[in-house]
């Protein structure tokens, strides 16, 4: 015996209902991860700039609070801080694929 829901006046199997928010849910789980992803790497460089504030005196303090975010994301973009054939790398998440 199959039961059955209702999407508008189509009879449709409960099992693809399921599925599609099982789907949706996967897809907002992807959305939030990614956000809070991004959100921790600006938490990164807002550190990194206010350790540069705080360290020199003067023009050095200027210069350290653009220079450190900036090494950063120039280490990120030439790869200085990738593990070759790393498992971490390659490894994704249930909700990341």
């Amino acid at each position: 015996m199959e039961l059955r829901g209702f999407a508008g006046s189509l009879a449709v199997p409960l099992s693809r209902l399921n599925a599609g928010r099982v789907a949706y849910c996967r897809a907002m789980l992807r959305s939030a991860n990614l956000a809070v992803k991004f959100l921790l790497e600006l938490a990164a460089f807002a550190a990194l700039a206010y350790w540069g504030a705080s360290t020199g005196h003067g023009a050095v303090r200027v210069l350290l609070a653009i220079a450190a975010p900036a090494a950063a994301v120039l280490a990120v973009i030439f790869g200085a801080v990738a593990v070759a054939n790393s498992v971490l790398l390659t490894t994704t998440h249930q909700w990341e694929q």
